[in-house]
């Protein structure tokens, strides 16, 4: 960890003109544990040299900070106090009068130190007044910024010794969204900068852990087990059905049943699901379970093995490893493991090498989905871009679809024949229908962009809502596929998502449909056929499939490093995919910064950007469960609840996307906050791992307001209940024994919460005193009231 101390420093030497300590009695540190992976992840990304700032403390309206120009590491350099023979930026402090990069340090600490309410994004200055500069050459500071206004402050700048520097008199702040920040920074961003594969990249595993492992045939076997082993091996299914689209459903329902089940029993288990390469049934659950692992992290393993003996040998190891998902190939048998490789999937940027945009001819392009706004987005770019003339445009309600006769219209007067047609296309019959029409001009290339939403954590998936999902990506790829098979096409393109690669939380269903896709498209093309499969990440498209997100969806997007494309961008990666060697490509635009800043997927952990030469802090977002057991030791109880409870606003605004945690108040149900199961889910999550507990999906509905919530979490870190839950206890015993002696004096209620209370009672005696008394055996059914909350007392030690 830093120190507080800054090179030439005396924490002893006055700040200010007063001649007061520094930092002024009373003044709260400010852990900067991950302040700039933070604003990284907000769209501000700082280079090693401007990252000074080193402590923080806020009093009332005032924060104080201790800013030094960053050195650039060197051999000679320590890392841990950021002192070294390095100074290139401290070389050139004297040609300043204030060096920009220690300025620009200390306004960070307005920041950090939470100083100015923040809604919308991060603040950037606006306008300065009275500025005075009084030295020069200063490679460190002491830094007071004081609040003047709502949104603005003042500052008074010292050396390290406490010797004036400068002063501002008013600066005025103004917030900056993170879409305009990302904006501005990537107006020359080139299109291929987002055009990514899959690689499956050989790993290391290491040492095996000590685990028990044990394999299960299915589900009934699994869910008659009286004590689940450590890890739980379960084949998926081969599923019933001898065409395709009827396995594939039947697989991801059985899978999607086995997954429930397993988080609903919420042991401290892993389950391991061993799939078969090449079976593109085993390809959709692969969508399906990376979604489940997104919302329940280090409860699933996927494994793509030849047999189940593979995948049982390098599980311990695997687990050790903490990858969520390989693959082993090479020789299976007991005694091959020596030729054996394990693979982990990792995202990849892909070379630009073309082979020439296909010639769609004069033949006819079949768009699906045409009357959403990618597919009339693909039918323009197709005739203003490519020169097709004939499309066949094919859709639920065809021509009487909305936007239908503009965009006919508009294509018309751009020279090209449109046909509308009204086709189910996971209709095989209505398929052929469609396409035995076209002998004059026939087909030369499909596009399918149609596709279905159906959001919800996986343990809210029907197998109806997930047939729902999977019928016009699985049924009709098949039907175009087995009914264009003899045709002499340009081009197939599939439009897949890349939550089927990264496995999105909340999409379950529409993962495990594009999975499926992406698997077809590289089958395909292994007979020979032409297949492309573009795993599009979301598109700024007003009218595309993301316009129902809300902005904690949004949030939890760009936090995951996916931003959008613009149309533009999308069209241009699209022709770039065109004159691809590649089956599958996701065409994406993604934010290393989020990735370094936040948890990235292990998908693209390949992505993230090497840490920075020099930072002021180790990079993490949220504390760890050690340092925050370190944190609460020793603090009074009332400390210890603000420390808590602060960890739970920040986490909680994170989730919501909030800017700022001082718009979370303590008190306000999660309902009220807008939080849905998915979000309840990613607040789980983020406390999980900031806390070291395991705590349920259910946590916002069984403690509804931050503020209760974190007298739990703070009890579950503690082992103990602090006096803040012990009052809450207590608040709602009063709350039972007034509704017992008023609104409840008799009846089926009244006795039903009796009831409740004896069970509470036989609960607290398990631990408690065993003594025979008032309320114990069959002195139960006669106790009073006063004597039950009396013994309620006692036996949790209530006074």
């Amino acid at each position: 960890a830093l120190t507080d101390e800054l090179p030439g420093a005396s924490h002893g030497a006055a700040f200010r003109t007063d001649g007061g300590a520094w930092p002024p009695a009373g003044a709260e540190a400010v852990d900067l544990t991950g302040f700039y992976d933070g604003m990284a992840g907000l769209g501000l990304e700082y280079g090693p040299v401007f990252q000074g700032l080193r402590s923080v403390w806020r009093s009332g309206d005032e924060v104080f900070a201790e800013v030094a120009l960053a050195y650039e590491t060197d051999t000679d350099t320590d890392t841990d106090t950021g002192t070294g023979t390095g100074t290139e930026a401290d070389a050139g402090a004297g040609t300043f009068a204030l060096h920009p990069a220690l300025l620009d340090a200390a306004l960070h600490a307005i920041g950090a130190g939470g100083l100015v309410p923040v809604d919308d994004g991060p603040l950037l200055p606006f306008a300065w007044s009275g500025v005075d500069v009084r030295a020069v050459g200063a490679t460190a500071l002491r830094v007071t910024v004081s609040r003047t206004g709502t949104d603005a402050v003042s500052l008074a700048v010292a050396d390290a010794a406490g010797g004036p520097v400068a002063t501002v008199e008013t600066l005025s702040l103004r917030p900056v969204s993170r879409e305009q920040l990302l904006k501005a920074g990537g107006s020359g961003r080139r299109a291929e900068d987002a055009l990514f594969g899959l690689e499956w990249r050989p790993v290391v595993l290491g040492d095996a852990a000590e685990l028990d492992v044990r394999c299960y045939a299915d589900l009934a076997a699994l869910a008659a087990e009286p004590a689940l082993p450590e890890v739980a091996v379960v084949p998926c299914p081969a599923g019933s059905g001898t065409d395709t689209a009827t396995r594939v459903h039947a697989v991801a329902g059985e899978v999607l049943a086995l997954v429930q089940w397993w988080l609903a029993e919420d042991r401290p288990s892993r389950l391991a699901l061993v799939t078969r390469p090449g079976d593109l049934a085993h390809a959709a659950v692969w969508g399906l379970v990376r979604s489940a692992q997104s919302e329940n992290p280090d409860r699933i393993v996927l494994v793509e093995a030849e047999d189940t003996d593979a995948a049982v040998r390098i599980l311990p190891a695997a687990v050790a490893s903490g990858e969520p998902q390989l693959a082993v190939r090479g020789q299976s048998g007991q005694n091959s493991q020596d030729s054996q490789d394990v693979f982990v999937p990792r995202l990849a940027k892909t070379p630009g090498s073309a082979t020439g945009t296909p010639d769609f001819g004069d033949g006819t392009v079949l768009v699906t989905g045409a009357s959403g706004a990618l597919g009339g987005l693909v039918a323009r770019h197709l005739v203003s871009e490519h020169k097709v003339r004939r499309l066949l445009l094919a859709g639920r309600r065809g021509a009487e679809a909305a936007g239908a006769a503009e965009l006919t219209a508009e294509l018309a007067e751009w020279g090209a024949e449109v046909t509308w047609a009204a086709c189910d296309v996971a209709d095989r019959d209505a398929v052929r229908a469609l396409l035995g029409g076209l002998d004059d001009h026939p087909l030369s290339a499909v596009v399918h962009t149609a596709g279905v939403l159906d959001d919800g954590v996986v343990s809210s998936v029907t197998p109806e809502r997930l047939a729902a999902v999977l019928r016009p990506k699985v049924d009709a790829v098949l039907n175009l596929h087995e009914c264009t098979r003899e045709s002499d096409l340009a081009a197939f393109v599939l439009f897949s998502s890349v939550a089927g690669i990264v496995g999105s939380a909340g999409q379950a269903s529409y993962a495990a449909a594009n999975s499926f896709l992406d698997a077809f498209a590289s089958h395909r093309r292994g007979e020979g056929l032409p297949a492309t499969s573009l795993a599009w990440g979301v598109w700024e498209q007003s009218g595309a499939m993301t316009d129902g997100l809300a902005e904690a969806d949004r949030a939890r997007m760009a936090r995951s490093g996916v931003l959008p494309l613009s149309s533009e961008e999308g069209l241009r990666l699209f022709d770039m995919a065109l004159a691809s060697h590649e089956a599958v490509l996701a065409p994406v635009r993604i934010d290393t910064g989020a990735l370094r800043a936040g948890e990235a997927p292990p998908v693209m952990r390949a992505l993230v950007p090497a840490p920075a030469r020099r930072t002021a802090r180790a990079s993490a977002s949220a504390p760890s469960s050690a340092s925050l057991t370190a944190r609460l030791d020793g603090l009074p109880d009332g400390e210890r609840e603000k420390v808590v409870l602060d960890l739970v606003r920040a986490e909680v605004a994170a989730v919501l996307g909030h800017a700022s945690d001082r718009t979370v108040q303590p008190e306000s149900a999660f309902q009220e906050l807008g939080f849905d199961s998915l979000t309840a889910v990613e607040l789980r999550n983020r406390l999980n791992k900031a806390t070291g507990l395991r705590l349920p999906a259910t946590l916002v509905f069984d403690y509804p307001t931050p503020a209760v919530l974190a007298r739990h979490v703070l009890t579950e870190t503690t082992g103990a209940a602090g006096p803040a839950l012990v009052d809450s206890l207590l608040a709602s015993l009063d709350k039972v024994e007034q509704e017992l002696n008023t609104k409840l004096s008799g009846g089926d209620a009244r006795d039903r919460i009796v009831s409740k209370l004896q069970s509470l009672l036989v609960i607290a005696g398990e631990s408690g005193s065993t003594a025979q008394g008032p309320g114990s055996g069959s002195d139960l059914e006669s106790a009073t009231d006063d004597e039950m909350f009396d013994l309620l007392g006692k036996e949790f030690g209530i006074s």
